[in-house]
């Protein structure tokens, strides 16, 4: 039996990095020219850990929360921001996330995550397996792949819940909305970035969306309604946004749950996972 980690996005590559002794089992992996993910690696003690073992150079920069409303770059507030999470996910904001996006300002590690990513494969690279799991069998701890069967002695979950819910026959009560990704001119999203004291804007009106990265000449802007013209679509992403379930315990199968979506956890992010990462390294 081997131990073995599901999915390689960036939870999956930093189990992979830390847990030498599990393989990876992943679809081809690609590394996009605008990577969908996290919009940003907090600097933290985590983040910073990680950066320190794979030896990357740690630069930083400051990000300041902006919202664009009735043409105005405003801070966040509390008013603001039921109205934007009510926009995105329907339903009312939980405390912790809203203290959480209270902040205005905040420290990030200027360093693109795929490229972490890709830093992680370079090394674990003899340890990924390239196939698709198409079913699960937590009680006999198998995993059946397209191209083979697998049997685990550990599991760690990394891909989205409600895909490990279909796959291992899970009964979960498990919502989300959809979010529509696309490349837009910086000229058309109105506001110029970065000559603004804002470099992370949302915009309130009838089509809301948010800035996740630049590539110069353009923005890469995540929409959460169905309004947006077809031809400017690159990607739809199935579980865009998290608006609310619970993830099972699954230890008793071996199984451990580590990433935002694995987790379905709104508030998660990269440190989280470098945490959970290195409780599973001495736990296990």
């Amino acid at each position: 039996m081997t131990n073995y980690i599901l999915g390689f996005g960036i939870s999956g590559a930093i189990a992979a990095f830390y847990l030498d002794e599990f393989k990876v089992i992943s679809k081809p992996i690609k590394f996009s020219r605008f990577p969908l993910g996290p919009q940003y690696i907090y600097d933290t003690p985590e983040t910073r850990s990680l950066f320190e073992d794979l030896e990357i150079p740690i630069k930083t920069r400051t990000v300041k929360a902006g919202y664009l409303v009735n043409g105005k770059i405003q801070p966040p507030n509390k008013e603001i921001l039921s109205k934007y999470h009510y926009f995105i996910r329907g339903t009312l904001h939980d405390e912790k996330w809203l203290q959480e996006h209270l902040r205005w300002k905040f420290e990030v590690i200027d360093y693109p995550f795929a490229d972490v990513v890709a830093k992680i494969y370079q090394v674990t690279a003899d340890r990924i397996i390239e196939d698709e799991i198409i079913s699960i069998d937590l009680e006999h701890k198998r995993l059946l792949g397209i191209f083979d069967e697998y049997e685990y002695k550990k599991l760690i979950c990394t891909i989205p819940l409600p895909e490990l819910s279909t796959l291992a026959g899970i009964k979960t009560k498990l919502r989300w909305k959809p979010i529509i990704v696309n490349l837009q001119n910086q000229k058309d999203v109105g506001v110029d970035i970065y000559s603004v004291d804002f470099d992370y804007v949302y915009l309130m009106g009838r089509q809301p969306y948010r800035i996740t990265k630049l590539i110069e000449p353009y923005v890469v802007a995540e929409y959460t309604t169905k309004d947006v013209p077809r031809a400017l679509c690159t990607k739809i992403i199935p579980y865009g946004k998290i608006i609310e379930g619970k993830a099972p315990d699954l230890s008793e199968f071996d199984v451990y749950l580590v990433g935002r979506f694995a987790r379905w956890d709104k508030n998660y992010k990269v440190h989280d996972a470098i945490r959970d990462v290195k409780k599973l390294e001495e736990a296990l």
